[in-house]
């Protein structure tokens, strides 16, 4: 089992030296990844004995490790860790199903704002960095690449659905590999 290399620098980042190998080891052993990895990750503030305890309570349901991870004790959902440790507040979640399309596309999440005037996020995979905007709930898609407009991609979109299927099929058109579910 692989586990992302967002998650293996989380580990890095807050566990201690000496446990971040057993901590790495701990998820390949207990066989999760992605969303419920990042969750017991952070859920564990960097403790291994948390971890453990996170592995077991995932073994049995989960959506335990999710709660941990992503809900506060009121159980309100304040984070989405489903591809990044970056969307880690609800003012951030507009990116959130964007997001996943754009992982299944081989691009990671690199940054994100919240909303506010303008929110922005940056993704960085095959066809180099792009950036994603929405201002006023309109959404507009910034490649740097030249033949974004041939994509039908130069304006900005009313719906997000209607702008996730344009910038899909363009990154399709790039030849871009689809990574598994």
């Amino acid at each position: 089992m692989n586990i992302e290399p967002d998650i293996i620098r989380r580990i890095k980042e807050d566990f201690p030296v000496t446990d971040a190998t057993g901590a790495i080891e701990l998820l390949v052993e207990s066989g999760v990844s992605g969303r419920v990895a990042r969750c017991m990750v952070f859920a564990a503030r960097g403790s291994l004995a948390n971890l453990r305890k996170l592995a077991d309570v995932a073994a049995k349901d989960y959506r335990d490790a999710i709660m941990a991870g992503e809900y506060d004790n009121a159980r309100r959902h304040i984070r989405d860790f489903c591809v990044s440790f970056l969307i880690d507040s609800p003012g951030k979640f507009w990116i959130s199903e964007f997001a996943k399309m754009m992982d299944h596309r081989g691009y990671s999440l690199i940054s994100v704002d919240p909303i506010e005037d303008r929110a922005t996020a940056i993704f960085d995979g095959g066809a180099g960095r792009l950036t994603v905007a929405k201002q006023n709930n309109r959404w507009s898609l910034y490649a740097g690449a030249v033949d974004a407009g041939l994509h039908g991609l130069a304006g900005e979109y009313d719906s997000e659905r209607q702008f996730t299927d344009a910038v899909s099929s363009y990154l399709l058109t790039r030849h871009n590999p689809i990574r598994p579910l």
